[in-house]
């Protein structure tokens, strides 16, 4: 007789509990609008969120999974930059869910077995109709990804570049986060602090 061992889910977590009105840049409500749009149109499908360290990526893709899950839609978050502890076989079922967020994509370049799990995933979310939303350093054409099958899929659908923020921005910033911490922050402290 087979013992049947139930699947144990992995310890995955969102990085932050982030919202997407915490989001705060130049472009920030075009951004914002085009990810809610990506949960509710199902004819958008992919996008591809590009920007350096530090501009928001990994927050707006923790924020539009908290709002797809408030929606009862069926999420994945998974960090590629930490892909040496799980192997490529974490996408096979993927497309089960109805959105997948994967961060750092660029972290995968050039390893073989996970661009062609990545890019067999692609296709399967594709195919069901489901949502795919990835981060990466560089635009789809400055990627290093190896497999030119997944680098023509990475540069289909929407890109949205994410500026680094002004001296405004971080300020407002600043003073975002002091709030939600229940404190005041005048704008000469914000600015003392930059």
């Amino acid at each position: 007789m087979i013992s049947q061992t139930p699947q144990l889910p992995l310890a995955l977590k969102l990085p932050v509990h982030a919202r997407l009105t915490d989001f705060i840049g130049s472009e920030s409500e075009t951004i914002k609008s085009t990810l809610i749009n990506l949960i509710t149109d199902p004819a958008q499908q992919f996008a591809l969120l590009s920007g350096a360290r530090g501009s928001g990526k990994t927050h707006l893709l923790s924020a539009i999974c908290h709002r797809a899950d408030q929606q009862a839609l069926t999420v994945v978050y998974l960090p590629l930059r930490d892909h040496a502890e799980f192997a490529p076989q974490i996408c096979d079922g993927l497309e089960t869910a109805d959105l997948v967020c994967l961060d750092d994509i660029d972290a995968i370049g050039g390893i073989e077995a996970w661009e062609i799990a990545l890019f067999h995933l692609y296709n399967r979310l594709r195919d069901q109709g489901k949502t795919l939303i990835v981060s990466a350093a560089q635009a789809a054409s400055h990627l290093p990804i190896q497999l030119a099958d997944l680098r023509s899929r990475l540069a289909w659908g929407i890109n949205l570049p994410l500026r680094e923020l002004s001296d405004h921005d971080k300020q407002d910033l600043l003073q975002h986060r002091a709030d939600q911490m229940g404190m005041q922050m005048p704008v000469e402290t914000a600015a003392y602090l930059l």
